[in-house]
């Protein structure tokens, strides 16, 4: 169980949504932290995803890809700043300040997201 709990604090999978890091501490996400999944499994193949943070210079950055024919229509990534601070400008989706997280529509089988503080 406890395994599961991890990877939907990770990834989970809803309807044809793929949601990114909806669990994931704050603390995760320091300045200079990364995190880094490598062709996870999924109910949409193999994804991979890699988030950078550099909040000392104003910014927390993803990189999602899942290429596989059943990919999901839409990503959901959650990019906490680690101080609680929300986003002045995103780009690579529609930011919900409410729940930090960016909307990804169409997702084509890769995107960048930038999330600036």
């Amino acid at each position: 169980w406890f395994l599961m709990e991890t990877r939907w604090m990770l990834y989970l999978e809803e309807n044809q949504t793929l949601k990114l890091l909806p669990g994931v501490p704050r603390k995760w996400l320091e300045d200079g932290k990364k995190i880094e999944l490598k062709n996870v499994a999924s109910y949409f193949g193999p994804i991979s995803l890699q988030v950078n943070s550099n909040t000392n210079i104003g910014f927390i950055e993803a990189t999602i890809i899942c290429k596989s024919e059943n990919k999901p229509q839409r990503v959901i990534i959650r990019l906490p700043h680690p101080e609680g601070e929300k986003a002045v400008r995103v780009t690579g989706g529609v930011y919900d300040a409410a729940t930090e997280s960016v909307l990804i529509n169409d997702f084509d089988g890769m995107a960048n997201v930038k999330a600036e503080f």
